[in-house]
């Protein structure tokens, strides 16, 4: 099921013009800084960091089908479960000060990321007129 879901993501990626994914590879790099900038934010207003780390986790379910231990086509309850996903969220101690100078860094290293995305946009215009 999820190679279905990564074929479908990669057939729409697909789908976007030349222009579009020039421009989105432009955007990355940026837009990474300003979700790093979000987090350092979020943790020092909150006084702690958070780890978060996907588990998984098994749920019964409603088996349906031949062979459930009687040879009949049927429903029943059975031994069989899925595999789901969760993401569980811990908090982590935090130096403050240390937060404070990783975000100075970044918001400092902001504005030469803005200007390389624009300098990066333009010349995706240029090379791929609308």
């Amino acid at each position: 099921m999820r190679r279905f879901w990564i074929l479908c993501c990669l057939g729409l990626a697909a789908c976007a013009s030349p222009l579009e994914q020039c421009v989105s590879q432009a955007q990355r790099d940026h837009d990474g800084l300003l979700a790093a900038i979000a987090i350092a934010e979020a943790n020092i207003a909150r006084g702690y960091g958070v780890d978060r780390e996907v588990v998984p986790y098994q749920r019964p379910v409603l088996c349906t089908g031949v062979g459930l231990g009687t040879g009949r086509v049927g429903v029943g309850l059975t031994g069989c479960s899925e595999t789901r996903f969760r993401t569980v969220e811990t908090p982590v101690p935090l130096d403050i000060e240390a937060e404070q100078r990783k975000l100075a860094s970044m918001r400092a290293r902001l504005p030469v990321a803005r200007a390389r995305r624009d300098a990066a946009i333009s010349a995706c215009y240029a090379q791929f007129p609308a």
